[in-house]
């Protein structure tokens, strides 16, 4: 018996439809080898869960998302339908907790078993969700954000507070740069007297090294003269000071006394008196010189020979 190619065609195209199907829902994530209990769940948001998402348990897939409904009007209008290997046991208070899958942010089912011991008796599971790793992150991360956002605000204001310092900060730079300016100018106008002023700093240093020298020259007669007087007998010319002392002492003593020649000097009259009796002749003798002085000088030419003849005449 021959077979048809229609027949055969058709074959294939069964084959190569149910292929597909497997093979789609192969690439969906179930084991179309290993067939999968039906459970649902009710949700008020699954927050982007799509088919094909995980179902997960102790950290391993165990199933997927299979359906996604929506029935407006009711209290929890999410209606999922997960598929979970039949090998699964569920008992009694298992929870599809919907949760983060990664820091990617998709979403997955996970799993808790329920009381040990126990097997679930309906097909529908209790809904939960847990906070995800980016969930955390938030809350973690609202009190810092909140904490930043305070911390600008402060500064915004000390910033504003500082506004008229910075106004008088900036006057003052200006104040200082005007200031500089100035001192620039008088520097570049006093140069030539700053050069003055060296030059007698310069001077006045070589007249100091001068004077330091003479000073040492000083010291060292001083030291000279200071070794001669230690060597000197000052003891004997301070007991030769103190005779000479007392002798003069002595002296004036005496003169006070009127003894000695001097001392009768000072306290006689007598000499006195004598001494105006030769003043007042000798100015006697100088009025007679005066009104004759014949008698007492004779000039002549032949003086010599007028002085005999006068001798014989007498």
């Amino acid at each position: 018996m021959t077979i048809k190619k229609e027949f055969k065609v058709g074959i294939l195209a069964i084959c190569a439809l149910l292929i597909l199907y497997f093979g789609i829902d192969f690439l969906k994530g179930s084991d179309v080898f290993n067939p999968a209990r039906k459970y649902y769940v009710r949700y008020d948001n699954i927050d982007g869960l799509t088919v094909s998402n995980p179902v997960m348990l102790n950290g391993f897939q165990v199933g997927l998302v299979k359906k996604i409904r929506i029935r407006q009007g009711e209290p929890r209008p999410v209606l999922l339908q997960l598929e979970i290997n039949k090998e699964i046991v569920l008992g009694e208070s298992a929870r599809a907790l919907l949760s983060n899958n990664g820091l990617l942010g998709g979403k997955m089912i996970v799993l808790e078993s329920g009381k040990p011991g126990t097997t679930l008796g309906s097909d529908t599971l209790l809904a939960g969700v847990t906070p995800g790793f980016t969930s955390m992150i938030e809350d973690k991360a609202q009190p810092l954000v909140n904490a930043v956002t305070h911390l600008v605000n402060n500064t915004d204001k000390l910033i504003d507070s500082f506004g008229p310092t910075v106004k008088k900060l900036n006057d003052a730079l200006d104040a200082v740069a005007r200031l500089s300016n100035s001192a620039n100018g008088m520097v570049a106008n006093s140069q030539s007297d700053l050069k003055k002023i060296t030059e007698n700093v310069q001077a006045l240093s070589k007249s100091l090294i001068t004077t330091e020298e003479e000073l040492n020259k000083l010291l060292k007669k001083m030291n000279v003269l200071g070794d001669s007087l230690s060597h000197a007998d000052l003891a004997g010319t301070i007991h030769s000071l103190h005779r000479t002392t007392d002798n003069l002492n002595k002296t004036i003593i005496a003169l006070n006394e009127g003894k000695g020649s001097m001392g009768k000097l000072m306290k006689s009259d007598s000499l006195y008196r004598n001494l105006n009796a030769s003043s007042a002749s000798l100015n006697a003798l100088l009025v007679d010189f005066k009104a004759n002085p014949k008698r007492y000088v004779h000039f002549s030419v032949f003086g010599a020979k007028d002085k005999k003849s006068k001798e014989k005449g007498k």
